[in-house]
Protein backbone atom coordinates (compact mmCIF):
# COMPACT_ATOMS: atom_id res chain seq x y z
CA UNK A 1 0.00 0.00 0.00
CA UNK A 2 2.74 2.29 0.96
CA UNK A 3 4.42 1.63 -3.02
CA UNK A 4 1.44 3.16 -4.83
CA UNK A 5 0.90 5.92 -2.38
CA UNK A 6 1.13 9.71 -3.63
CA UNK A 7 4.55 10.63 -1.34
CA UNK A 8 6.54 7.95 -3.03
CA UNK A 9 5.57 8.61 -6.29
CA UNK A 10 6.85 12.04 -5.52
CA UNK A 11 9.92 10.43 -4.39
CA UNK A 12 10.61 8.47 -7.05
CA UNK A 13 9.27 11.35 -9.95
CA UNK A 14 12.55 13.71 -8.03
CA UNK A 15 14.96 10.72 -8.44
CA UNK A 16 13.51 10.46 -11.99
CA UNK A 17 12.25 6.93 -11.73
CA UNK A 18 8.50 5.54 -12.36
CA UNK A 19 6.63 2.71 -10.65
CA UNK A 20 3.59 0.87 -12.26
CA UNK A 21 2.27 -2.41 -10.08
CA UNK A 22 2.67 -5.22 -12.17
CA UNK A 23 1.30 -7.89 -10.38
CA UNK A 24 -0.20 -8.88 -7.15
CA UNK A 25 1.29 -9.61 -4.34
CA UNK A 26 1.30 -13.17 -3.38
CA UNK A 27 1.97 -14.17 -7.21
CA UNK A 28 5.83 -12.69 -7.86
CA UNK A 29 5.72 -15.12 -10.98
CA UNK A 30 3.13 -12.76 -12.70
CA UNK A 31 5.63 -10.13 -12.81
CA UNK A 32 7.03 -9.78 -16.28
CA UNK A 33 9.61 -7.44 -15.55
CA UNK A 34 10.87 -8.84 -12.37
CA UNK A 35 11.20 -12.22 -14.12
CA UNK A 36 12.87 -10.72 -17.46
CA UNK A 37 15.62 -8.67 -15.28
CA UNK A 38 16.07 -12.44 -13.59
CA UNK A 39 16.07 -14.64 -16.68
CA UNK A 40 19.16 -11.41 -17.80
CA UNK A 41 21.20 -11.94 -14.62
CA UNK A 42 20.95 -15.62 -14.54
CA UNK A 43 23.63 -16.67 -17.20
CA UNK A 44 25.94 -14.07 -15.93
CA UNK A 45 25.85 -16.03 -12.81
CA UNK A 46 26.40 -19.61 -13.92
CA UNK A 47 28.96 -18.69 -15.84
CA UNK A 48 30.97 -16.58 -13.21
CA UNK A 49 30.27 -19.26 -10.83
CA UNK A 50 32.02 -22.10 -13.50
CA UNK A 51 34.55 -19.66 -14.73
CA UNK A 52 35.48 -19.27 -10.38
CA UNK A 53 35.42 -22.81 -9.94
CA UNK A 54 32.74 -21.70 -6.95
CA UNK A 55 29.76 -23.85 -6.06
CA UNK A 56 26.41 -22.31 -5.96
CA UNK A 57 26.46 -21.42 -2.06
CA UNK A 58 28.19 -18.32 -3.53
CA UNK A 59 25.84 -17.19 -6.19
CA UNK A 60 24.34 -14.22 -3.62
CA UNK A 61 28.35 -12.94 -4.47
CA UNK A 62 28.35 -13.86 -8.19
CA UNK A 63 25.01 -11.91 -8.95
CA UNK A 64 25.53 -8.94 -6.71
CA UNK A 65 29.43 -9.05 -9.20
CA UNK A 66 26.85 -9.25 -12.69
CA UNK A 67 24.62 -7.11 -11.75
CA UNK A 68 27.11 -4.43 -10.58
CA UNK A 69 28.67 -5.15 -13.80
CA UNK A 70 25.52 -4.65 -16.14
CA UNK A 71 24.84 -1.44 -14.13
CA UNK A 72 28.38 0.17 -15.56
CA UNK A 73 27.99 -1.31 -19.15
CA UNK A 74 26.50 0.76 -22.21
CA UNK A 75 23.27 -0.87 -22.41
CA UNK A 76 20.65 2.12 -22.65
CA UNK A 77 19.80 3.86 -25.94
CA UNK A 78 19.42 7.46 -25.20
CA UNK A 79 18.45 10.29 -28.07
CA UNK A 80 19.68 13.47 -27.55
CA UNK A 81 17.60 16.66 -28.21
CA UNK A 82 19.91 17.27 -31.56
CA UNK A 83 18.31 13.60 -32.68
CA UNK A 84 21.44 11.65 -32.16
CA UNK A 85 21.75 8.73 -30.47
CA UNK A 86 23.91 7.23 -27.83
CA UNK A 87 24.26 4.63 -25.32
CA UNK A 88 24.07 5.09 -21.74
CA UNK A 89 24.99 2.96 -18.35
CA UNK A 90 22.31 2.65 -15.81
CA UNK A 91 24.80 4.06 -13.86
CA UNK A 92 25.47 6.90 -15.84
CA UNK A 93 21.41 7.55 -16.17
CA UNK A 94 21.32 8.20 -12.84
CA UNK A 95 23.89 9.46 -11.05
CA UNK A 96 24.66 12.00 -14.45
CA UNK A 97 28.32 11.17 -14.58
CA UNK A 98 30.38 8.07 -16.23
CA UNK A 99 31.48 4.80 -14.11
CA UNK A 100 34.38 4.60 -12.85
CA UNK A 101 36.24 0.89 -14.08
CA UNK A 102 39.39 1.52 -11.65
CA UNK A 103 38.81 -1.31 -9.12
CA UNK A 104 37.20 -3.44 -11.81
CA UNK A 105 38.26 -7.29 -11.32
CA UNK A 106 36.93 -10.81 -12.51
CA UNK A 107 34.47 -12.68 -10.04
CA UNK A 108 36.41 -15.37 -8.50
CA UNK A 109 39.82 -13.69 -9.48
CA UNK A 110 43.32 -15.65 -7.30
CA UNK A 111 44.79 -13.34 -4.94
CA UNK A 112 46.38 -12.70 -1.46
CA UNK A 113 45.26 -10.82 1.53
CA UNK A 114 47.73 -9.41 4.03
CA UNK A 115 46.61 -9.29 7.43
CA UNK A 116 47.84 -6.19 9.52
CA UNK A 117 47.39 -5.33 13.15
CA UNK A 118 45.50 -7.98 15.17
CA UNK A 119 44.55 -10.02 12.56
CA UNK A 120 48.18 -10.93 11.55
CA UNK A 121 49.70 -14.01 12.69
CA UNK A 122 52.22 -14.23 15.96
CA UNK A 123 55.75 -15.82 15.31
CA UNK A 124 58.64 -15.40 13.20
CA UNK A 125 57.87 -17.83 10.67
CA UNK A 126 54.01 -17.86 10.49
CA UNK A 127 52.54 -16.43 7.25
CA UNK A 128 51.68 -13.10 6.88
CA UNK A 129 48.97 -13.45 3.89
CA UNK A 130 46.52 -15.78 2.90
CA UNK A 131 45.36 -16.71 -0.75
CA UNK A 132 41.37 -16.46 -1.98
CA UNK A 133 39.08 -15.64 -4.23
CA UNK A 134 37.67 -11.98 -5.00
CA UNK A 135 34.21 -11.74 -4.38
CA UNK A 136 33.65 -8.48 -5.14
CA UNK A 137 33.97 -4.95 -3.83
CA UNK A 138 32.69 -3.60 -0.73
CA UNK A 139 31.97 0.49 -1.65
CA UNK A 140 28.96 0.61 0.77
CA UNK A 141 31.21 -0.39 3.71
CA UNK A 142 29.79 -1.67 7.09
CA UNK A 143 28.13 0.63 9.46
CA UNK A 144 29.32 -0.12 13.28
CA UNK A 145 27.27 2.45 15.40
CA UNK A 146 25.23 5.51 14.96
CA UNK A 147 28.71 7.25 14.49
CA UNK A 148 31.43 4.85 12.60
CA UNK A 149 31.27 3.38 9.55
CA UNK A 150 33.80 1.09 8.33
CA UNK A 151 34.83 1.48 4.85
CA UNK A 152 35.85 -1.86 3.51
CA UNK A 153 37.77 -2.46 0.66
CA UNK A 154 37.80 -6.32 -1.12
CA UNK A 155 35.28 -8.72 -0.25
CA UNK A 156 37.53 -12.49 -0.14
CA UNK A 157 36.47 -15.56 0.21
CA UNK A 158 39.93 -17.69 1.75
CA UNK A 159 41.47 -20.97 1.02
CA UNK A 160 40.18 -21.65 4.67
CA UNK A 161 36.16 -21.19 3.52
CA UNK A 162 35.84 -17.46 5.57
CA UNK A 163 34.63 -14.83 4.06
CA UNK A 164 37.32 -11.53 4.98
CA UNK A 165 36.89 -7.59 4.18
CA UNK A 166 40.18 -6.34 3.41
CA UNK A 167 41.91 -3.15 1.68
CA UNK A 168 45.26 -4.93 1.87
CA UNK A 169 44.85 -7.34 -1.30
CA UNK A 170 46.89 -8.07 -4.24
CA UNK A 171 44.79 -9.73 -6.70
CA UNK A 172 46.71 -11.39 -10.20
CA UNK A 173 44.58 -12.16 -12.93
CA UNK A 174 47.11 -13.41 -15.00
CA UNK A 175 46.17 -17.02 -14.18
CA UNK A 176 42.76 -15.79 -16.41
CA UNK A 177 44.44 -14.78 -19.54
CA UNK A 178 46.78 -17.14 -21.65
CA UNK A 179 49.01 -14.72 -24.09
CA UNK A 180 47.95 -15.32 -27.83
CA UNK A 181 50.46 -15.33 -30.74
CA UNK A 182 50.09 -12.24 -31.57
CA UNK A 183 50.88 -10.36 -28.43
CA UNK A 184 47.26 -10.17 -26.84
CA UNK A 185 45.45 -11.96 -24.29
CA UNK A 186 42.47 -14.17 -24.39
CA UNK A 187 40.57 -16.09 -21.97
CA UNK A 188 41.54 -19.82 -21.51
CA UNK A 189 37.29 -20.99 -20.76
CA UNK A 190 37.51 -19.49 -24.69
Amino acid sequence: RHLTSQEFTKVLMDFGCASNVTSCPPTPSSNGVAERSFATICPDVRAALAMADMGHGHWDWATRHGVNARNKLATQRVVNAEGTVEWKTPFELYFRRRPSHKHTCMFGAPCRVLFLGEQRPVGKFSAHSMRGKILGRAEDGVQLGPNHRYMLGWIVLLANGKIAFSRNVQIDERPLLRPTPEGGFHSPYE
